[in-house]
């Protein structure tokens, strides 16, 4: 699930725009990588996405808005989507975001040896079994580069678009083919590129002192325009202590999404500092348990799955929860 800083209400008047200075926002715990194509957690995925970027963004109304794509066309049987790679899109040491690194993308999530948790939003895509390639085939048969501009994605068979483009379009985090082609693929997560990424998001990274926060700095040349903030701080800050870091001006908001809302029981306290806004919302949001397939492992026992599923009670979920 990704994190998205909260929002206040849509009716709430539009705060006027301001430039230039920094926001500190806090989230309850550190990212565990800066990886994008492997970030396990909403904790990273929040910044990964700002520093990385995607093909598409999606407005408040739930419409699929160019991003590092400016256009994209669908096929009448909904099997080939061509995506138009904007030619303002810059990654962040100035060489220009190309088809080629959309391709190199898939291609990366797609290698049996490279580790993704971004497999499943590309497994529609023709030629891939369980979203891997399979050994030794070393292209991807349904990803084509027009030219420089312009990349081809063809599916195993028809999918509803709206699908495919959140799935491709705003789950797939770009990288740089010219700065990791040379990464073996057996050490693609160990790569020192992840420590200091370079993206084409709207903001670069600048530094990150271990579990405590994220520094990152404005770009200028981001393909939607330069950011009016000069610098970004994803600070981790445990739940108890957020209503006191507002108070002291600490950090300036929290990250919400699930990955750094106030607790309901300093709720009170918070709407009651004068230094602050505070606003509660409704969001879309779910936890889930994953299965670990692998045979030496006890989540492979039917017997074991079993039991985990009987021991949820949904009775008490139906009646306190819902």
């Amino acid at each position: 699930m990704t994190g998205v800083a909260t929002r206040s209400p849509t009716a709430t008047p539009a705060p006027k725009v301001v430039t230039g200075g920094k926001v500190t926002i806090a989230q309850w715990n550190p990212p565990d990588n800066l990886q994008a194509l492997n970030a396990k957690s909403s904790y990273a995925i929040f910044p990964v996405e700002i520093i990385f970027g995607t093909l598409l963004r999606v407005n408040e109304k739930l419409e699929f808005l160019p991003r590092i794509a400016n256009k994209w066309e669908i096929s009448k049987d909904r099997t080939t989507y061509t995506f138009s790679i904007d030619p303002k899109a810059k990654w962040h040491d100035g060489a220009p975001v190309t088809a080629e690194d959309v391709e190199f993308t898939i291609w990366c999530i797609t290698h049996p040896q490279i580790e993704t948790n971004r497999g499943s939003y590309v497994a529609s895509i023709k030629g891939l079994t369980n979203s891997k390639r399979p050994a030794g085939v070393e292209t991807v048969e349904g990803v084509k580069v027009l030219d420089k501009q312009t990349l081809q994605i063809t599916l195993k068979g028809p999918a509803d678009p709206q699908y495919v483009l959140e799935a491709i379009g705003q789950n797939v985090f770009l990288i740089p083919k010219h700065l990791l082609k040379d990464v073996p693929p057996a050490d693609f997560a160990k790569s020192a590129f992840w420590t200091k990424p370079v993206g084409a998001g709207a903001f670069k990274f600048k530094q990150y002192q271990t579990d405590q926060f994220l520094e990152l700095t404005r770009n200028d040349d981001y393909v939607l325009g330069k950011p009016n903030l000069d610098t970004l701080i994803i600070k981790v800050v445990p739940a108890a202590s957020l209503v006191a870091q507002l108070e002291k001006g600490e950090i300036d908001m929290t990250a919400g999404g699930g990955i750094g809302e106030i607790p309901i029981d300093d709720w009170a306290r918070a709407k009651g500092l004068k230094n602050i806004d505070a606003y509660s919302y409704v969001d879309n949001g779910y936890q889930y348990i994953d299965i670990n397939y692998r045979a030496n492992k006890p989540t492979n026992n039917k017997l074991f799955r079993q039991a985990v599923v009987t021991a949820i009670n949904r009775k008490l979920i139906v009646d306190s929860l819902l």
